[in-house]
């Protein structure tokens, strides 16, 4: 019998002791390591303005967890679903901490690249899409590199080119660039048609008529086809922010070309 072996039967009181021992001594459970979210920074193409007055070129996002799952996945609607990972996600702008009040108001192409930016931080570099190839006829999901194949439009000039003027057929128009605040009734107005998102963007962009504020939504639907065209049109070529063309990747069983549709939804499957 091994030295530190005791027999219960013949030594009952040593047993008792060396078994009160045992119990005694605690047991020490290492607790799990748990990673802090992944943050980095995001460089914002039009830039937001601060309270201060200062212009903020950088945020801050993180990687979305498990609890941010659950919260976003309550929000509903695709409108409200950006809305909650900006919400979750942004740390801070400049040096200001987010709200749902400055994020409203940040322009929709800085939104859209803080979404990027908590793409990369929670997924990675490489967004799964799928395509098909025209030479071959094969489906394929495909990697897309987020930070080198979606290009961005920056703004040249982070506070003159925010406001501008826009000569029409019949007036001159005062455009500001649409914010956040455009992009949630754009997404909101599920169902509506070209023209009416067309009425919804121009309420959110257009402030003045021949130097005479636009106080209703009649100045609106009063302008000219060729007018309405061409605001829109310059609203479209100067806001900055990713663009969301389609992007070419070698097929890999034939060597031809997909074409790959990029799209934050299609990335974002909550």
């Amino acid at each position: 019998m091994a030295e530190n072996t005791i027999n219960a039967v013949t030594n009952a009181d040593q047993a008792n002791v060396m078994l009160d021992k045992a119990l005694a001594q605690e047991t020490v459970i290492e607790p799990a390591k748990i990673v802090a979210p992944t943050n980095i920074e995001v460089s914002l193409p039009g830039g937001y303005i601060l309270f201060s007055g200062e212009l903020a070129r950088v945020a801050e996002v993180r990687e979305l967890t498990g609890r941010d799952e659950e919260y976003i996945a309550k929000a509903g609607a695709n409108n409200k679903v950006f809305s909650a990972i900006l919400l979750r996600g942004t740390v801070k702008v400049g040096n200001e901490s987010v709200t749902e009040d400055l994020l409203s108001r940040m322009l929709i192409g800085d939104r859209e690249a803080l979404l990027l930016g908590i793409f990369r931080a929670t997924y990675g570099d490489t967004a799964k899409m799928g395509s098909w190839c025209s030479k071959c006829g094969n489906q394929h999901i495909v990697g897309v590199d987020v930070q080198n194949d979606i290009k961005v439009r920056p703004l040249l000039d982070p506070v003159g080119d925010r406001n501008f003027t826009v000569q029409g057929k019949r007036s001159t128009y005062d455009v500001t660039l649409p914010t956040g605040a455009a992009q949630a009734r754009l997404l909101e107005s599920t169902g509506a048609t070209t023209v009416e998102a067309s009425n919804i963007l121009l309420e959110e962009t257009l402030l003045r008529i021949d130097g005479k504020p636009v106080l209703s939504r009649n100045q609106i639907l009063d302008l000219g086809l060729a007018d309405r065209a061409t605001i829109i049109e310059a609203i479209e070529a100067r806001t900055p922010g990713p663009i969301f063309d389609n992007v070419t990747v070698e097929c890999p069983d034939c060597g031809g070309e997909l074409q790959v549709v990029v799209d934050l939804a299609a990335m974002f499957r909550f």
